[in-house]
């Protein structure tokens, strides 16, 4: 019998917070947590120490766990607050990440899977488990999404195979791909115009960076949700091999996204700084104020691309 389900919707490759916060904003509800939306904007991304003091004002009653400096949110009944991995609470682990560090008393760890979701797909179709149309809608929207609608370097055969045959059920796989990846909001469309102008080019445009500080954000007078998932942009510009995105969560806090080509490893490059992730996308996060987060990253991607950098 389980006692709890434990959920990593991290959005290292794809922008999933947004579909996350449409998950647990009726569940905090449920728990007399008081404005569930603005709670879930300070936790995202946050340190440690800043989610402690999160946890505590809003006396949220689901659980956090730590593992190094990421953070997984869990609803377990008579578990809530900050919670240490090395507890041993979480029995079993099933992961497609590189990064792993194995903090579960078992872990079943796929890292060529595309997404966990294949795992899942692989696992039902193994034990003859019969898959519904809404399960198969889950199962598609996840590897999708985790694919970047299959563009990204971590799609494998099996995830074309294993979407191919999703397909086959109820779940309008069109309307699925329009609303995950074409659809954009008129106040998204303006933080991209703004986010874009004032693009970074380093190392002979082989590094480009964007910067969103909360200036920026309070400017724009644009959703919070609307700056998430912005990490593809800079990986998009010709002859780029590493696209980073530098967005501010508090005062001298930063979250790294990185997006790389096969010439860079994005989860080697974040576990500089303490994050991880995939070998093409990959987060982190950094303390500082900004000239001082950008210095770091900077000597970091001279370091990654065999770049002298004298700062």
């Amino acid at each position: 019998m389980l006692d709890g389900v434990i959920f990593d919707m991290d959005g290292v490759m794809f922008d999933t917070e947004r579909i996350w916060d449409t998950v647990w904003v009726p569940i905090l509800e449920s728990l007399g947590v008081e404005r569930p939306a603005e709670v879930l904007d300070d936790l995202r991304g946050t340190s440690g120490r800043s989610m402690e003091a999160v946890i505590e004002r809003a006396d949220l009653k689901i659980a956090v766990f730590r593992e190094g400096k990421s953070l997984f949110y869990a609803y377990m009944p008579g578990v809530s607050g900050l919670q240490d991995m090395e507890d041993g609470k979480i029995d079993l682990c099933i992961d497609h990440h590189i990064s792993n560090k194995f903090f579960a008393k078992s872990t079943f760890l796929d890292a060529r899977a595309s997404a966990a979701a294949l795992i899942f797909y692989e696992y039902f179709k193994t034990i003859g488990y019969k898959i519904s149309d809404h399960i198969a809608l889950c199962l598609y929207t996840a590897i999708a999404t985790d694919t970047g609608c299959f563009k990204y370097q971590n799609t494998i055969p099996e995830a074309h195979m294993a979407a191919a045959d999703l397909m086959q059920y109820n779940i309008g796989f069109e309307t699925i791909n329009r609303k995950m990846f074409d659809v954009k909001s008129k106040g998204r469309i303006k933080v991209e115009q703004r986010v874009i102008s004032n693009m970074e080019y380093y190392f002979n445009d082989r590094c480009t960076m964007i910067v969103i500080t909360t200036e920026l954000m309070n400017s724009c007078g644009a959703e919070p949700a609307e700056f998430e998932g912005l990490a593809s942009i800079p990986l998009e510009i010709e002859g780029v091999v590493i696209g980073i995105t530098v967005k501010q969560r508090h005062e001298n806090v930063f979250k790294l996204s990185v997006r790389t080509t096969e010439e860079v490893d994005a989860s080697a490059f974040c576990k500089r700084f303490g994050g991880g992730g995939h070998i093409r996308a990959a987060g982190c996060e950094i303390q500082g104020t900004l000239q001082q987060v950008r210095e770091q990253v900077i000597k970091a991607v001279a370091e990654a691309l065999g770049e002298e950098y004298d700062g």
